[in-house]
């Protein structure tokens, strides 16, 4: 398979992908480009709102911050627009927020502005550019993981190298059951998007948007190949949340 060198110019040390899993990925970097990624987790005038055990599964992420304990040094892997870099500001000595999309970062410097312990950089999640054992806890929340088609092995990977010894990860993620699938097609719909449609455990669009859902197998799989030992725990009804202390 013909293979592609990422060229992410704040990456020192690039790294090889396979060609479709990069093609898929530049896709849907396209999509949060165009700055759709906001419409889909909250309500929108145009839009609507996303369906219920979606728009649950979304308010979640702020239930967690909420009880996270005060004072360590945290990442955000893939903070998109900022939505919940505020959050974790108030509950942390220091936030970095990472994302590959250009727009996203741009919004979320925007947004935390006036949040002196935040900073927010453009990045590639699979080839971060700290060093290792650097964060107290790293965080994937909001079924991000689940956006990232073929890297999310390697993704894990490298939050495992940058948080610390007795560090703590923590991940959010879309469950795979029908209730799920179905609010996806909605709600993928009520934004717009053309040609949706199932990829395994994943829904797709023509614009190259992915959505992946998990199952306990997968996640339980997904850690142990990174070597970790997750805890598992069925999050509402339409979620996961998974942490590993490293």
């Amino acid at each position: 398979m013909k293979q592609i060198i990422s060229n992410n110019p704040m990456i020192e040390d690039n790294i090889v992908i396979a060609e479709d899993t990069y093609k898929k990925n530049q896709k849907v970097k396209s999509v949060y480009n165009s700055g759709i990624f906001e419409k889909m987790v909250g309500d929108n005038k145009e839009k609507g709102e996303p369906p219920k055990i979606l728009k649950d599964f979304f308010a979640g992420d702020i239930d967690l911050i909420s009880g996270l304990e005060n004072g360590k040094d945290r990442l955000e892997v893939g903070c998109g627009h900022g939505r919940l870099l505020k959050n974790l500001s108030e509950v942390s000595n220091k936030v970095v927020g990472i994302d590959f999309s250009e727009e996203q970062v741009k919004k979320a410097l925007k947004q935390t502005s006036e949040n002196i312990n935040v900073n927010v950089e453009l990045m590639n999640a699979e080839n971060m550019n700290f060093k290792d054992d650097y964060f107290d806890e790293v965080l994937c929340l909001n079924c991000t993981l689940g956006n990232m088609p073929g890297i999310e092995l390697r993704v894990l990977n490298e939050m495992k190298r940058v948080v610390k010894r007795g560090g703590r990860i923590i991940v959010r993620v879309f469950a795979n059951n029908e209730k799920v699938r179905l609010a996806q097609h909605e709600n993928y719909k009520r934004l717009g998007f053309t040609g949706i449609k199932d990829e395994g455990s994943a829904v797709i669009t023509d614009e190259g948007f992915y959505s992946r859902r998990f199952s306990k197998d997968d996640l339980q799989k997904l850690f142990n190949d990174s070597g970790m030992e997750p805890d598992i725990r069925e999050d509402g009804e339409g979620g996961f949340i998974v942490e590993a202390i490293k």
